[in-house]
C-alpha cells in the first residue's frame, strides 16, 4: 500500500427510512467495519477523498473539490455544503476498494457533518471524522469515515 494512504476504520451504522431507497439493497447491521483511506486524487485539481467498503461488498468515497469550488485551503467542519463533499459509490473489486473517486457524484448526498484535516504539506498525515447519508442504487444508510 502506498505510504500516502492513512488507514482506519469505516463503520457503517446504515438506517433504512420506510421501505428504502430505490432498489438498493438492505442496509448493513450497525458496527460493520472495513478499511479507509485517505488521500489526494490524482488529476489535475486540488480535491481530497476518504473512501472505505461499506458492509454489502461496495465502496463508497466522499469527495471534497478544492479548487473547483474555491474553498479555502484549511480544515473544514460542518460547512459542508453542495458538492463539497459529493459521493461516489461503486461495487468492491475482488473485495478491495482502495481509493474510491471519480469526477463527479454518482450517489445523493443528503446530509454530512464532522471534520476534515487534509495535509496540505505533501504529507500523509490526513484526518477525518465524518457522517454521511449516502442513497444510490449499490447503497442506502448512514456512514462513519474516521481516519486518524
Amino acid at each position: 500500500m502506498n505510504a500516502r494512504f492513512a488507514l482506519a476504520t469505516l463503520l457503517a451504522a446504515c438506517t433504512n427510512g420506510a421501505g428504502g431507497v430505490g432498489s438498493a439493497p438492505p442496509p448493513s447491521s450497525p458496527g460493520d467495519a472495513s478499511d479507509t483511506t485517505a488521500f489526494w486524487l490524482p488529476i489535475n485539481s486540488e480535491r481530497f477523498g476518504v473512501s472505505g467498503r461499506a458492509a454489502q461488498g461496495v465502496c463508497i468515497g466522499l469527495v471534497w473539490d478544492f479548487s473547483n469550488l474555491d474553498k479555502p485551503r484549511t480544515s473544514h467542519c460542518d460547512d459542508f455544503g453542495a458538492d463539497f463533499p459529493y459521493a461516489v459509490v461503486k461495487n468492491a473489486n475482488n473485495g478491495h476498494c482502495d481509493e474510491v473517486w471519480d469526477y463527479q457524484r454518482n450517489a445523493v448526498l443528503s446530509a454530512a457533518s464532522g471534520c476534515i484535516e487534509p495535509a496540505f504539506d505533501g504529507s500523509s498525515m490526513h484526518a477525518a471524522d465524518v457522517m454521511a447519508t449516502i442513497s444510490s442504487g449499490l447503497f442506502a444508510g448512514d456512514v462513519h469515515f474516521v481516519v486518524e
